[in-house]
């Protein structure tokens, strides 16, 4: 039996545990848990105390009205406050459509109607050549984009080198410097 494998695992496994603590330091130990302990159940206490002081401060703070006044002055308020965000929607709407109009109306007008094939082609790459121009044109208005807009202003040129669009290009370009 002294060849047993399970006696000298557990002869190893006995030689490997850490010394018991000494008596005299786990009094102490045991002293300051319960001190740490008593520290966070007051201060756990004085938490919920103030959490339930503050509630009811708030609570009687709260305006107590009768509940009729109160919602025939709250429609009134409504009633004002639709008609007014009303009047601002039909404002929004009307300057949105002006401005769809004039962005709309310089390139009708610089765009002949197409007879022939050719024609028609040649009327699709001024689109898109000014189409590519309006963007470049609305980035500018942000000045961080200016590098975005003449981007937009190169491609224009090399894509469509022989359109109108190309010529704005190169003013655009000229005037921001690019």
């Amino acid at each position: 039996m002294e060849n047993d494998p399970l006696a000298e695992l557990l002869r190893n496994a006995d030689a490997v545990q850490p010394q018991p603590i000494a008596p005299g330091n786990l009094a102490a130990r045991v002293r300051r848990r319960v001190r740490r302990g008593r520290v966070a159940r007051g201060a756990l206490t004085a938490g919920l105390l103030l959490v339930v002081g503050g509630a009811s401060f708030w609570f009687r703070s709260l305006p107590v009205e009768n509940s009729k006044t109160t919602a025939s002055v709250d429609i009134a308020g409504l009633k004002r406050e639709f008609a007014r965000l009303n009047a601002d929607a039909e404002l929004h709407e009307r300057i949105a459509q002006q401005i769809i109009t004039r962005e709309r109306s310089p390139l009708r007008s610089k765009i002949p109607d197409v007879a022939d094939a050719n024609e028609a082609l040649s009327v699709q790459l001024e689109r898109s050549a000014l189409t590519l121009l309006n963007r470049g044109d609305s980035l500018l208005r942000d000045p961080s984009a200016k590098a975005e807009a003449a981007a937009s202003f190169r491609r224009i040129l090399e894509l469509f080198p022989q359109s109108r669009g190309a010529a704005l290009a190169r003013e655009r370009l000229n005037q921001i410097g690019a």
